[in-house]
């Protein structure tokens, strides 16, 4: 059952957005289907390039964070947004308990974490993020999930920070269904997985696996662009583009071109984008 939204805390012409995001919620399963629901109706409300979302993961006793983004982000930067002990997150939480557990705008250069951190996170284009989360339970001091929102270049709006407040209800339940989903399909039939080599999301694929024809038409695909169009930016026809998607598909054990988009994302394999093309209109068109 989806709550009502306090549509009156946020601008009238950003009311039907949230309205539509939050109808969409109880669709999104899986994590393909999370960075999608990110990037359509909440990417006007939010604005990002980068989201860090963690989650408290009762067999690790401990908060599980992973990054979702739409432009490339280097590894090292990846590495210090992955461990909710590392400096980083850890002190972003903190400033977010000071501000009493309000969404908050973080500037890097304060976090009082050691200066090559910052530096790389600077140095990658980032200098303020936004964060927010929710509580565990009886337990104020313990986190049960956790989102950081940021852009390079880019400073959070006063409107975003008040589209967080309203949001975040949806956001969490939203992210703890896809956690847990995620977890059950990797912990189920390990065996299989070991025998086939692949896990319940589908097989390991390297770079060595993917073309570079491939990977261009991804970067198109990753733009919104459809095959037609995907057809004349490379001079071949719209068949051949979708020709090239069916057999990433199967390499990848991707459902759909999306899920392929956000799996080849996620092992960082589309490199900068040089598209001209806002990179944040990834949102699945039509095979």
């Amino acid at each position: 059952m989806i709550p009502p939204v306090p549509t009156e805390r946020i601008a009238s012409a950003d009311a039907e957005r949230v309205l539509r995001l939050a109808e969409a919620a109880n669709d999104v399963k899986r994590k393909h289907q999370f960075f999608l629901w990110l990037q359509a109706n909440l990417q006007c409300l939010i604005p990002h390039k980068l989201c860090v979302c963690g989650a408290y993961d009762r067999a690790l006793q401990d908060i599980a964070f992973e990054s979702l983004f739409s432009v490339p982000v280097p590894t090292d930067v990846l590495g210090l947004l992955a461990h909710a002990e590392g400096p980083v997150l850890r002190s972003m939480c903190l400033a977010w308990f000071a501000n009493g557990h309000q969404p908050t705008v973080v500037a890097l250069d304060s976090l009082g974490v050691e200066t090559v951190s910052v530096d790389r996170l600077q140095a990658a284009g980032y200098s303020h993020v936004l964060v927010h989360g929710v509580t565990r339970p009886g337990g104020s001091a313990e986190i049960e999930s956790f989102f950081v929102f940021a852009s390079p270049q880019t400073i959070p709006t006063p409107s975003a920070v008040g589209a967080l407040g309203v949001l975040l209800p949806y956001i969490h339940s939203t992210y703890v269904r896809v956690h847990a989903t995620e977890r059950e399909l990797q912990n189920r039939s390990p065996s299989v997985a070991a025998r086939t080599g692949q896990s319940s999301l589908g097989p390991v694929v390297g770079r060595s696996q993917i073309t570079e024809r491939e990977l261009e038409i991804l970067r198109w695909v990753r733009d919104g662009k459809s095959n037609q169009e995907i057809g004349l930016q490379l001079a071949i026809s719209a068949l051949t583009v979708k020709n090239h998607i069916q057999k990433i598909l199967r390499k990848l054990g991707a459902a759909n071109r999306a899920q392929a988009v956000s799996m080849v994302m996620s092992m960082n394999l589309l490199g900068m984008n040089t598209n001209p093309v806002n990179s944040s209109q990834v949102v699945g068109t039509p095979e």
